[in-house]
């Protein structure tokens, strides 16, 4: 979808999504365009989107907490960060 960026998706009334939080977009050479979005407000907490379309269908939507409290990367995160 071109100009995917400047479109909107709610979540329980709440934007969720739309270009103010637009981060980047990989275009891959089979037709899938990935979309990431950084710092989402939704429900009170900050989250990591990517949007994922083949042609100009919905294909894959990833939903991350993004935090203090969470890992950066696989290079920072073990299971101790996660046990209570």
């Amino acid at each position: 979808m071109n100009n995917w960026e400047s479109g909107i998706i709610q979540v329980e009334d709440e934007h969720a999504i739309y270009s103010k939080y637009f981060h980047s977009v990989r275009e891959l050479s089979n037709d899938y365009i990935w979309y990431h979005f950084d710092q989402v407000p939704l429900l009170r907490r900050h989250f990591f989107v990517t949007v994922c379309f083949k042609d100009t269908s919905l294909i894959v939507v990833e939903i991350s907490l993004q935090g203090d409290e969470f890992p950066t990367s696989w290079d920072n995160w073990s299971e101790r960060s996660y046990i209570k």
